[in-house]
């Protein structure tokens, strides 16, 4: 997993500059918490911090903004703070992860580094407008 960020120049043509300022999980002689089976979501929070959800082994787990593991959050399950299928992530602007769990039917919102805060049921009609129930 490489981030890479994109410069644009103001010319009569436009010419992208790519720089790599950090790789993450391609060195499988680092622990399992650096390595990814499905990555499929990422995002940063007010502090670098870098979360990555890791869709295949129902995780999301935390980086610092020199690439160092942090923690993880999450395992497979139906528990509280458990998913079976993250199907979105984001972190918002109060630095809340919000994550969406598609097979449990639930939006949960965890603190900065975890602790979950509070679950949110999704219902049926939330997903579908109710001429198709």
């Amino acid at each position: 997993f490489t981030f890479c960020f994109v410069t644009l120049t103001q010319a009569q043509t436009i010419s992208p500059k790519l720089t790599f300022d950090l790789t993450l999980g391609d060195d499988e002689s680092k622990p399992e918490a650096y390595l990814f089976a499905s990555p499929t979501f990422i995002s940063t929070d007010s502090r670098n911090n870098i979360f990555v959800a890791d869709r295949n082994s129902a995780k999301i787990r935390i980086f610092n903004e020199q690439g160092e593991f942090v923690k993880t959050i999450g395992a497979r399950g139906q528990g509280p703070g458990e998913f079976l299928d993250i199907t979105s992530m984001v972190i918002d602007n109060q630095d809340d992860l919000i994550v969406v769990d598609h097979f449990n039917m639930r939006i949960t919102r965890f603190s900065n580094m975890g602790l979950q805060i509070e679950t949110y049921p999704i219902s049926i009609s939330a997903r579908f407008p109710s001429s198709l129930q």
